[in-house]
Order: structure tokens, then sequence, then C-alpha cells
């Protein structure tokens, strides 16, 4: 396999942070992986800075245990500026099929004010979505 100039190869295999790199260069550019229909033919891409391993692990550091790799703006390309280390249940609280509810100035999904406001996620998913309630109804006790 060649030499590997960034030292994230030990033994022939690659480190965490490399095969996530990776990963989200095959997203983009590859038609023939599965998850290409949601970022790569979406016109998803990853800046050219990132097209060098070294500059992706210099902006965005270490990979650790727990955390995976966010865009902050899920419509917009993979860059400094918009991706972040974070948790799978950020990042699940940060894609197209959430449905965002702006109350009291902030911008969430549901699951994550009910978490927030101590609500029953049923009753208030009834709430907004089958009954059409106003956020402010929906959201009180």
């Amino acid at each position: 396999m060649g030499k590997y100039k960034h030292g994230h190869a030990r033994r022939g295999q690659h480190t965490k942070t490399y095969f996530i790199w990776l990963s989200m260069l095959n997203r983009c550019r590859c038609a023939s992986q599965d998850s290409y229909k949601y970022y790569g033919a979406r016109g998803i891409k990853v800046c050219t800075r990132w097209e060098k391993y070294e500059n992706f692990l210099a902006d965005m550091g270490e990979w650790k245990p727990g955390l995976t790799l966010d865009r902050i703006d899920f419509n917009k390309d993979y860059s400094k500026e918009n991706c972040r280390w974070t948790t799978f249940k950020e990042q699940a609280r940060n894609t197209r099929k959430n449905k965002f509810i702006m109350y009291k100035g902030k911008t969430q999904c549901i699951s994550a004010w009910v978490e927030e406001l101590h609500l029953n996620y049923a009753r208030t998913y009834a709430r907004l979505y089958i009954l059409n309630w106003p956020v402010k109804r929906a959201f009180s006790p």
C-alpha cells in the first residue's frame, strides 16, 4: 500500500480518524457508495483543503471515542467552518429529516425540546403535528 506520510496507519491499518476522513470523501465523490445519494448527489462537497488528510487532521484534530463528524449546517459542504466532532445524539438531532421548531428565540428539533422542557414526546408530537396546536400551547404542561 505505499508509505503513509501522515503517520495514521499502523501495521497496514488506518486510524479511526483516517477512516472517518476517507468515508467523508467517499460519501461525496463515489456514486457507487450507498450514502452518495444523501451527500454527493445532493451537491455536498469536501473543501479543497481537506483533500489532503494532513489538513483535515490539522483542522479537526483526532477523533475521540463516542464522537462523530457532523456538519453544522447539513445543507453545506464539509469544511473547517462547518464541521465539528459531536455525539451521535447531537448529530441525530441535526439532520434534514427533523422538523425544527423555534420557541423563545431558540431553534431545535422536537426531541431536544421535549428533553429540555421535560415533556412527553408522544403527547407533544400529537399536539404539534396532529392537532396543529401553536408551539406555545403545545409546550404547555
